[in-house]
Formats: C-alpha cells, structure tokens, sequence
C-alpha cells in the first residue's frame, strides 16, 4: 500500500520514538504528559504526545520560542540532503565548538522539533524535522539564514584587475626563457624575482600562479629546472575563459587527481556564480559551497569524506589536500582574490564581504571579427610588440612561441629576437607562421625587415639539425628493402645516411606494428625507446551564469520578537512560582522553561520530576566525579572547561584512574576521536550534555 510522503514521514517520527532507549523515552513522556502510570502501552503514550502536539496553540508557542540559533540549524537540517550528525559537524565546524553544537541539537530533539531517523539508502542516522510541525515552521526557515546577504550596506570598492590572459602568457613565456626560476625550496631566485618585479610591478601572487601551473601539469620538471608543456596548454586553452580561472584558483590549494581537480574546480565555479550582487562573507561563501556540493549528490561516501577534509585542512603545492589548518575551500578562495576573480567590496559586522569580479562574469573568446579597429597589436621596426586588452589566452598562447616578454601593464611589450624565433622552430613554427601570426591581430603591415630577419634566421636554423627520435639502421643490402616498402616508407622523416634512416613513429607500439606488417622479420624490438605520452588536458566544467540555489527575494519573518519571546517565558516562570513545590521540583521545572521545553503550563506538574545533577564545577570535586562517572555508565557527551583553554573540550568518558591526591579521566574528543587525560580536581567545570538522537 502506498502512503503519503507526509504520512510516512509521521509513522517514521512516531518509530524513532518508539525506539528510543526507555530511559530517555520516559522521560520525554513525564515532561509533556505527566508522570507515566503502570500498566502502560509505549503506542498509546506515542499517540498522546502526538495529540499534544497537534494543539494549534501548543504548535504556536514551539515556534514562537525559536530562536536565531534554532532557527539556522534548522535550515541547515531542511537544505542539505540526508542531513547526518558528521554533516552537521563539517557544515558548523567554523561558527560553532562542537559542544555548543550538540547542545543545541540535543534541545531541539527534547522540544520535540527534530528527530532522528535511519536513512534508507545510506543506513546512517540522519535528522529531520517533526512532521507534525514541519508546517507550522516551514515559513519561518529558509536558505537566506544559511546564506545571509550583508545586514548593512557595504562599503563599495572599485575591483582590482583580473588577471589578464597577457599576464598569464607574459609569466609562461619567462619561465620558458628562465627554467631555473626557483631555487630547491620553490621560491623565487632573486635576480628572476628582480626581473618579474621590474616586469610585472609586483611579484606577490606569482608564486601562486606558478603552484597553480605546476599543479595542472602546464609546467613540468625538465633537466634544467621547468618546463612548459605546450600541449597540455593547448588543451587548457580550449576551454571557455571562465573553467580556465576556476581551474588556476582549485590548483592553487594543492595537487589532486585529474577528477578531484575537475570536481573542485566545478564546485568553485558554481559557488562563484551563485554569489549575489551584494557579496557574501568568506564563512557564508564556504556554507554556500557545501550546499552546492550536497545540491550536486556528492555529499555521501567519498565524495563528502573528500569535502569535510577540503574545510578541514588546506593543501600545499605537493599535498593532497587532506591535512594543515586553512581548509581547501579557503585556498581556493584566496586563489580567487588572488587572481582577481573574488575581491573585497567592503566590510559588514567586522567581516570582508566579497564580490565577484564583474571581468571575470564578461571574460568571453574573441573572434578576430569581433576585435573591432584598430586591432590590438602593434609592431615596430626594432621588432617590438604591443600587445594591448582584447586578445584571449588561446589567442595569444600560439604567440609566446616566439615571442620574449618585456612588461606587462595593461599593455602588454613583447620582443621578437633571435633566440626566441629558435625556440620557435624547435617548437615547429615556420617564418611564415611567425608573420601570419602576427598580422592577423595588427591592423598595419609588418616591417620589411622582420620579415628578412626572421628567414635568415630560419635559414641559419636549418643548416644544422639535431635530432631525437626513432632510428632505423639497417644494411646496404636490406635498405633499398626499407625505401621500396610502401608501409615503411612513408614513415620515414629523414634520411640521415644510405643506412640509417630517421622514422616518425608516434610510439613503440606503432613501430612494432607496422614493421611486422611489412615483413620485415629480419627487425627486432624497439631498442632504447622512451615510453608514449598521452595528453589528456582538463576536463570540461559547466559554466552557468545564474544562482544555482535560490535564498528567496526576502528572508522569512521572525516567528516571534524577543520581547515576545521573553513574555511568554516570562509568563510560565510565574505559573511556576505559584504553585507549591519541593526546591528541587521547582529547580528542574525551571531548568526545562530556560530550555523552551515547557509550552504550557499544564507541564508544571511536581511529580514528573526526576532530578539528575547535570553540572558541577570549582571545589565540587564530589559532584564533578559524580557526573564523569554517570557519563561514562551511560556513554554520554561530557563538557569540560580548563584554564588554559579559551574553548571547553567535549568528548565522551573513556576511563577513569583514581590517584592519591586526584582523579584522571580519559575523554575521546568529538568529533575525531583523539583522546586526552584531565584532572578532575583542575577542571573548572563539567557539564554532562542530554543525548536524544546524538551518537557519540
């Protein structure tokens, strides 16, 4: 039989109560029902609670003592998929201890506001909201208090420059002309950090820029320090300008797979262009990217494992991104200002509001149709090039085969020398290449003798050769075999001498192949040959130019003011203090009505009072030790408080060793496990926190 969603979502509150441990189930009972008498049916006492739940104005007063707090969480409990404890962890890491965390969670579970569930389809515990409730709450809950825009106008500020596709090629063109750039610890050499300053007015995110390379696979170690990989940027030159900046800002935080980088970058992306007009702060900017990552279905197994290390640990230029203090996302945002993409637009509550670069949302391929007039390049007599804004990095890439940067400002001054053309035609690039390449962007002639120039040189160049490669050797007698055979022939690119002939096999196995498709038995293995290369390139990301989750045009109204709110505590607190009963019945009632779980005052009843001391601190040695052993019997969250710790530690009890003078006990701390001794006698307080639906 097929039941409602929402009908199946009550029978699933109405179970995870149901199994509750009887302890913590009698409990909730006597604080909303009243003492439970024997004989009892756990069914009908569910059903009771469910009854006083659906009380229209029972339902009123839950939301209207929700929170600020209460009311984040339980956005964060309605966005993100298949919402566990472990996500709740990574997604509040930053803006909340762990302790506070559960606290709060535990709470709204007493009030009966959320619960937990077994997930079908991943077998974890996950949390959601009373169904009974859900609509009485859902107005008052939604992305925007995950996602706040900026509460006051932010001080504007004029973007800085993004960085240009001429300052891109100028920084690959040196490190081509210097491949010992950096000394053994990846810093700059100083003459090459004197030279770069002169050229490019700063050096400071260079060094990024150069991690972010090397880490793509654009620059590659080569004998003589680095080289650059022209056919890996050729296929990173293909993708659209947009994949391009995402992929140097995911490189900038480390070094990942080839899938992991895309995935990275694909996150970054999206995030990006998800910001709204306003900017958001850094710690909104990563809740935004763990919704997205989530959003995308890549919030369970590795995938999220993969994300709760990118907000726990920042990746060098050689890790793998799963350790340090800075956390992935956040490199990868510093890679975005940077570069340009993100900038500061402004401050708000003491936090720097950023915004996306309005050039990084416009950055597009330019056909040479749609340069306009006059064209963007410039070449004078002394064979200096200008280069000014207008020319894409795949526009200008093939032009760094032969060109020698000089400055780069927002033009950019290239130099075409002797050197560099030799580069070029080790590289392949003809003279007649060098000039059409040249003349397609310039809207003059080229120099006469730029032309001249640069066939001398080619003509000094071909007068020598030396070449790498595959070599057939063979005797006189078996060479007019060789030059006869249709298959063989063809491949050869360079007779070297009657015997010796210079073959263009793209790899071992080619060779192989086709030399025993000829016959030639006479032919062994390739000797001494190096191993294939494969360019693979980065893969494609999606581009999209709008906000991939909506936050609403408006956030939702307040359930209630805090004066409100206030009043209606108010209001119990003297309910209370009208009735007759023991100091510590009028002690846990109390507790409960700070706690927002009493909603009327028909839950002030004297006998459904259990005491249990919860907290003890200074020179209650007793009390305290009371409660670490109560915690460790029932395997509950502990909350200690030291002196030479800003932030209490949480963690549950593991042991305790009894001293002459003192008492140790062993916490494992939440949420990874590491254990720590304490004295009992030293820790300023102990607070043992409620569990419900945690599992520690």
């Amino acid at each position: 039989m097929h039941l409602a969603p929402k009908v199946q979502r009550i029978i699933t509150w109405r179970e995870s109560i149901a199994t509750l441990p009887d302890v913590v189930f009698f409990d909730i009972m006597r604080m909303y029902l009243g003492e439970v008498k024997t004989p009892f049916n756990k069914q009908k006492l569910i059903e009771e609670l469910s009854s006083f739940l659906r009380k229209e104005e029972n339902k009123r007063t839950i939301v209207r003592l929700l929170d600020a707090g209460d009311l984040k969480l339980l956005a964060a409990i309605r966005f993100i998929p298949h919402v566990s404890q472990r996500k709740l962890e990574s997604f509040f890491a930053r803006s909340c201890p762990v302790a506070s965390l559960y606290e709060r969670i535990v709470n709204l579970e007493e009030r009966l506001i959320v619960f937990t569930h077994t997930d079908a389809g991943s077998g974890e515990r996950v949390f959601a909201i009373n169904p009974l409730l859900e609509d009485t709450i859902a107005p008052f809950v939604s992305l925007s208090q995950l996602l706040p825009s900026p509460d006051a106008p932010v001080q504007r500020a004029a973007p800085p420059l993004l960085l240009s596709p001429a300052q891109l090629c100028s920084f690959i063109s040196y490190i081509v002309e210097h491949p010992d750039i950096c000394k053994a610890d990846g810093t700059l050499k100083k003459k090459n950090a004197a030279e770069l300053e002169e050229m490019f007015g700063s050096t400071e995110n260079l060094p990024l820029l150069f991690a972010a390379l090397c880490n793509l696979g654009l620059l590659r170690e080569a004998e003589k320090g680095w080289g650059v990989d022209w056919a890996q940027l050729d296929a990173f030159a293909t993708l659209v300008p947009q994949a391009q900046y995402a992929y140097l800002c995911a490189a900038s935080a480390g070094h990942f797979s080839r899938g992991t980088m895309q995935a990275n970058a694909q996150l970054l992306l999206d995030a990006l262009y998800s910001i709204p007009d306003g900017g958001y702060s850094r710690e909104t900017l990563l809740w935004l990217s763990f919704l997205l990552r989530e959003k995308s279905g890549d919030g369970d197994g590795i995938g999220q494992g993969r994300f709760a290390r990118m907000l726990a640990g920042r990746g060098s230029v050689q890790s793998t991104g799963t350790g340090g203090d800075g956390g992935i996302m956040d490199s990868m945002v510093d890679g975005c200002l940077a570069f340009g993409v993100l900038y500061i637009c402004g401050q708000c509550g003491g936090e720097d509001i950023l915004a996306l670069s309005p050039a990084f949302v416009e950055a597009k391929e330019t056909a040479g149709a749609d340069m306009g007039s006059p064209l963007p390049i410039s070449v004078d007599a002394g064979f200096c090039v200008t280069v000014l804004p207008g020319l894409s990095f795949a526009q200008l890439l093939p032009l760094m085969k032969f060109l020698s940067p000089v400055r780069c400002d927002t033009a950019a001054t290239f130099s075409l020398c002797r050197a560099s053309a030799m580069r070029a035609f080790d590289a392949g690039v003809s003279p007649a290449d060098i000039s059409g390449a040249l003349q397609r962007y310039s809207s003059f002639a080229l120099p006469q003798n730029l032309t001249v120039s640069v066939q001398e040189w080619y003509t000094a160049y071909t007068s020598a050769a030396l070449y790498k490669g595959y070599v057939l050797k063979v005797s006189a007698d078996k060479a007019v075999f060789v030059e006869k055979s249709p298959l063989v022939s063809r491949h050869i690119a360079f007779k070297l001498s009657p015997e010796i002939f210079l073959m263009d096999f793209k790899d071992d196995r080619e060779a192989q192949a086709i030399i025993k498709r000829c016959g030639l038995d006479f032919i062994g293995s390739v000797k001494g040959c190096g191993t294939e290369r494969v360019v693979t390139g980065q893969l494609p990301l999606q581009c999209g130019g709008q906000q991939l989750l909506d936050t609403g045009d408006v956030p939702p109204a307040a359930p209630c003011t805090e004066e409100e709110r206030e009043a209606t505590l108010r209001t119990l607190r003297q309910a209370l203090e009208s009735m007759s009963l023991s100091p510590e019945q009028a002690e846990e009632l109390g507790e409960r009505i700070n706690r927002r779980i009493v909603v009327n005052a028909e839950q002030l009843r004297g006998e459904s009072v259990r005491f249990e001391k919860l907290e003890a601190g200074g020179m209650d040695y007793a009390g305290k030790l009371h409660i670490i052993d109560s915690a460790l019997g029932a395997k509950s969250l502990v909350e200690v408080e030291t002196e030479d710790a800003a932030e209490p530690f949480a963690g549950t009890p593991v042991s305790i060793s009894r001293k002459e003078n003192d008492t140790e006990f062993v916490l494992a701390l939440v949420p990874d496990g590491t254990e720590r001794v304490f004295s009992v006698a030293k820790a300023v307080r102990v607070k043992k926190l409620r569990s419900v639906g945690l599992q520690f």
